[in-house]
């Protein structure tokens, strides 16, 4: 009740769409569970976005942030290209630390297999795709930051909710690094 207080009303249908897709998600990824199949890697690209989960804790930079990004800045597509390499830095992240972890369970919803499984590389080349990937995505995303502008009314706007994005990557780098969850992996990986 409180972020549907702070937010408003059109805020929840929008966070509720983005719990619904990330839920969605992952149904998809039980159901390749189920069969045991392993996703191409175009198809886990266009999914992995919301089996992160990642587009809901971006809603909640309206929250944090006490403000209501109006439809002309949430919807431009320089802030949905923001937003989605974010979610793309975060997730891809995430598959890279948490993939010694989720290869000892049997998980195969990680970049780094889906690119050893499918292109037949070494472990370690996958890994080092993954990488170059991330940190392209990270470079794209400095880039569109430092150059973004979308009209005069709307850019300081725009300019807080980018710098929004950065805070969530960098509190996603440390929260996986402090994290017992991934502690073992990284143990592994070491």
């Amino acid at each position: 009740n409180r972020p549907q207080a702070q937010g408003g009303a059109a805020w929840m249908h929008r966070f509720v769409r983005c719990v619904e897709a990330s839920f969605a998600a992952s149904v998809w990824e039980a159901c390749n569970r189920a069969s045991q199949r392993v996703p191409h890697e175009p198809e886990y690209l266009h999914m992995r976005p919301f089996t992160s989960a990642v587009f809901c804790f971006l809603a909640l930079i309206e929250i944090a942030e006490q403000t209501t990004l109006p439809a002309a800045v949430r919807q431009h597509p320089i802030i949905r290209s923001l937003s989605l390499m974010t979610n793309n830095i975060i997730s891809w992240f995430n598959d890279l630390i948490s993939f010694p972890k989720e290869m000892a369970r049997g998980d195969v919803h990680n970049l780094v297999y889906i690119v050893h499984h499918e292109r037949g590389i070494p472990l370690d080349d996958a890994v080092q795709y993954v990488v170059s990937k991330h940190d392209a995505e990270v470079r794209a995303l400095q880039h569109l930051c430092a150059t973004l502008h979308i009209s005069d009314q709307h850019d300081q706007l725009a300019q807080r909710y980018a710098q929004s994005l950065h805070v969530w990557i960098r509190a996603n780098v440390d929260w996986s690094i402090a994290t017992a969850r991934y502690r073992p992996a990284l143990s592994v990986s070491s």
